[in-house]
């Protein structure tokens, strides 16, 4: 619920706000022949992006998939589909979703960040693996979780994707200590900004990121959905031979650089669900 208020508030008259699981309203007013017009609006050959991995040659992938999709032609030609930017929350911007019958209260904040295509967006991805990734979850799950013991999970994410993917910050805490929470986050925000990291801390996050890219390669799916994401977001084909030297060139000022663009303590929106109070904008 906290994520859902969350889209709803930052990107309110932008595509990311709807859900993409609908609503029980939505859903059942849905019909067969709806389903059939957007296959045959949305759906063809034109500009799609299909990869195969596993043991077979190329010539055979091409031939299968000749012989299953050859045929397949539709009239409307591809429109590849331009998402729109989304400006900041103005100023500190909250709201509590009420659920009474929950004894935790959930909280999340952030604002639109950059595009999964952005020069820098491996900077800005760098600068959320320390304040929010590694480790137990970065300097938040350091300062909220572990020092603090505000929070029984507390972490920020870096989405990308074709338009402004939204920096978030989550945290699971108790109702009473909900604003103590989020101010230690604020903190960390603006201490990132301020404070150049260290090289040490720098250099660890950088190993944790090269190491774990073979882990997430272990599997078929997994390659799959890189290689596609390497031509989807036009990363160029080299991407996975380059990942190595282009992490190591990040640096202490590409990290700070990267948290004064893209993050801020003052215009952020904030939605805390649970039994928060009542259902309301603040």
């Amino acid at each position: 619920m906290a994520r859902l208020a969350f889209n709803e508030l930052v990107y309110a008259g932008h595509p990311y706000e709807v859900s993409v699981s609908g609503f029980e309203r939505t859903i059942l007013t849905i019909t067969r022949d709806d389903l059939a017009d957007f296959h045959r609006r949305m759906y063809g050959p034109e500009g799609m992006i299909l990869t195969v991995v596993g043991a077979i040659h190329a010539d055979e992938a091409i031939a299968r998939v000749t012989e299953a999709l050859g045929g397949w032609t539709t009239g409307n030609g591809y429109h590849p589909y331009e998402v729109s930017d989304q400006p900041r929350p103005i100023g500190l911007v909250r709201r509590n979703v009420m659920m009474p019958d929950k004894v935790q209260a959930d909280v999340v904040m952030g604002l639109p960040g950059p595009r999964r295509s952005a020069e820098d967006y491996l900077d800005a991805s760098m600068m959320n693996t320390i304040l929010g990734v590694f480790g137990m979850m970065g300097r938040i799950g350091q300062n909220v979780r572990e020092e603090q013991g505000l929070a029984y999970y507390a972490y920020s994410r870096l989405a990308g994707g074709l338009g402004p993917g939204a920096w978030t910050a989550f945290a699971g805490v108790s109702p009473d200590v909900v604003d103590q929470a989020i101010e230690s986050i604020r903190a960390e925000i603006r201490r990132i900004q301020d404070e150049p990291v260290s090289a040490e801390e720098l250099a660890d996050s950088k190993a944790y990121r090269i190491g774990s890219l073979p882990v997430s390669l272990e599997t078929n799916g997994a390659l799959a959905d890189v290689i596609g994401d390497m031509e989807f977001y036009d990363l160029g084909l080299d991407y996975l031979q380059t990942y190595t030297d282009r992490v190591n060139e990040i640096t202490v000022e590409a990290v700070q650089a990267a948290a004064r663009k893209y993050l801020s303590a003052d215009n952020l929106a904030v939605v805390v669900a649970g039994s928060v109070g009542p259902d309301e904008e603040a």
